[in-house]
């Protein structure tokens, strides 16, 4: 079928796992900066925390997925409340309440011009740093949503694998759809 052959599914293990790359900006200034209340901040267990697998990114949880919803980007006050790296703010949430997904998210990132990004695999491995510290000794998978809020709907897969308190591996995937392809000649 012409449809199967242009979709894919891919699985990459990370190359750099997440390690903290700085620390978050104040519960006041992140809520005014979304345009939240500083109590909407914080879902269970997560709190706000800054990783990178490659690329620096504020992973900043909110209470459910209503309230990421609400998330509206204040970007006159957003370079110097989130001065490192790219600007990059990953907002998530736990989503016990939606079948076929773990956690919701969206990405903003002023700094790359991008303002708000349908699916983004370098803050999703950053986010599997911060999921490691709540998940048990061996392999744990999630499922994430992304980009619905803006009518661009994705769905990423998380791995991790520990040992003991240590995280030893981390993957992301997920469903493409192909859009082109080719080979390479490596012979002179």
């Amino acid at each position: 079928d012409r449809l199967d052959r242009q979709r894919g599914h891919a699985r990459f293990a990370l190359p750099h796992l997440p390690e903290v790359a700085g620390r978050a900006p104040d519960r006041n200034r992140m809520a005014l900066t979304l345009g939240l209340e500083p109590e909407d901040i914080g879902c269970g267990l997560f709190q706000p925390s800054v990783y990178s697998a490659g690329v620096i990114f504020y992973l900043l949880p909110v209470r459910n997925a209503a309230t990421l919803r609400q998330v509206k980007p204040v970007w006159q006050a957003w370079a110097e409340a989130f001065p490192l790296g790219h600007n990059s703010v990953y907002v998530y949430t736990a989503t016990p309440e939606e079948e076929g997904n773990d956690f919701a998210a969206r990405m903003f990132a002023q700094g790359m011009g991008l303002g708000e990004d349908p699916a983004t695999g370098a803050a999703a491995a950053a986010l599997i740093g911060e999921l490691a510290k709540q998940a048990g000794d061996g392999q744990t998978e999630y499922v994430l949503r992304q980009g619905v809020e803006m009518g661009r709907p994705s769905r990423i897969e998380l791995q991790l694998r520990k040992e003991g308190d240590t995280l030893t591996h981390g993957a992301i995937g997920g469903d493409a759809v192909i859009i082109g392809q080719g080979s390479l000649d490596l012979d002179d």
